[in-house]
């Protein structure tokens, strides 16, 4: 291993009085190498992105760091001042956010969020700024660039806005990128897509990712290294292979025979009339047209059939966008059939 380029020392995060125990994270030391990949791994309420957000500064009201030291480049960034830190954000160190609906600026476009990041470290012309955001939606593979820019998020799908929140942490080229759970909204060809696209951008960029998740099948796919976190203390820390294969600690073990397994339950008969039956549903979107453009259609539902009986579990699978929350929210008439 390379020598690090972030050595986080006995990092210990108080909470304030009255929450279930007095640390967020107690007595937390590893180190990041260049061009590594660093899965940080627990359950809700591990530490695990209370570790990242003193890093970055971004610590909620009450939460403190009690003590330690995160030293990147020489210099231990945890007692920086608002704006030395607000340097280091996003120009050393990115940050990609779990969820993209609440990190994005809904009344913004795609582009002018990009271009954001140059004109806060102020860089570049507007028409560069522009240019740079442009690229950048093209390196992380969002179809139709130029209409990309100009869209807005609830215009895209979960996939492409956190893609656009990868563009946005890259765009200042840091040495490294932290990760707070990127795939956990996202289906799972969505999450490959993903996770394929953090793994060239590591090769192509030569940053460390300190990559945050619950998920072991994450973990499995990219890591090189883990740390497992617990109640804001490290259980176990190891080499990807070594702790997926070998795991010391028992909730280690835990969360590893919690993967499922995607093994058929054993069928029960189910001989009970339909509780619910659909009949031949649609749902069509339309949007936009006028008296030169004609309207833009999405068949969202289309002409599904299929009954439910009482005591029965159907299991609707599909990626985003295939269709499955229309055909809910209209059995429930939250959206009208056509």
């Amino acid at each position: 291993m390379s020598d690090p380029i972030l050595s986080i020392d006995a990092l210990t995060i108080d909470l304030p009085a009255g929450a279930d125990r007095p640390h967020a994270v107690e007595d937390v030391s590893f180190d990041l190498s260049k061009g590594e990949i660093l899965c940080v791994v627990g359950e809700s309420g591990s530490g695990k992105s209370m570790t990242a957000n003193a890093l970055m500064g971004l610590l909620p009201d009450g939460v403190t760091v009690g003590r330690g030291r995160a030293v990147f480049d020489g210099t231990d960034v945890l007692p920086l001042s608002e704006v030395r830190k607000q340097a280091l954000r996003g120009a050393r160190i990115g940050m990609i956010f779990q969820e993209p609906m609440t990190a994005l600026n809904p009344l913004m476009r795609i582009g002018d969020q990009i271009a954001e990041v140059f004109a806060a470290h102020k860089l570049h012309s507007k028409s560069e700024r522009r240019a740079r955001a442009l690229a950048l939606v093209k390196e992380v593979g969002l179809p139709d660039p130029e209409k990309i820019i100009r869209a807005y998020p609830f215009q895209l799908s979960g996939g492409q806005r956190q893609r656009a929140m990868i563009a946005m942490a890259l765009a200042l080229e840091p040495e490294i990128l932290i990760a707070d759970e990127p795939t956990t909204a996202l289906d799972v060809t969505t999450q490959a897509q993903i996770l394929r696209l953090i793994l060239a951008l590591r090769e192509k960029h030569g940053m460390a990712v300190m990559f945050i998740t619950h998920d072991f099948g994450v973990v499995a796919e990219i890591a090189d290294r883990v740390i497992v976190m617990r109640h804001g203390r490290i259980v176990e820390a190891g080499l990807a292979q070594q702790v997926l294969e070998t795991p010391q600690h028992s909730y280690t073990r835990a969360l590893l025979d919690a993967i499922p397994t995607g093994r058929v339950p054993d069928l029960q008969v189910i001989t009970a009339a339909p509780a619910l039956e659909i009949r031949n549903l649609n749902k069509i979107y339309r949007t936009g047209g006028g008296v030169f453009r004609p309207a833009r259609e999405v068949r969202a539902v289309n002409d599904v059939t299929l009954t439910i009986a009482k005591g029965e579990v159907l299991g609707l699978v599909g990626e985003s966008g295939s269709g499955k929350s229309t055909l809910g929210r209209a059995v429930v008439r939250l959206v009208t059939p056509d």
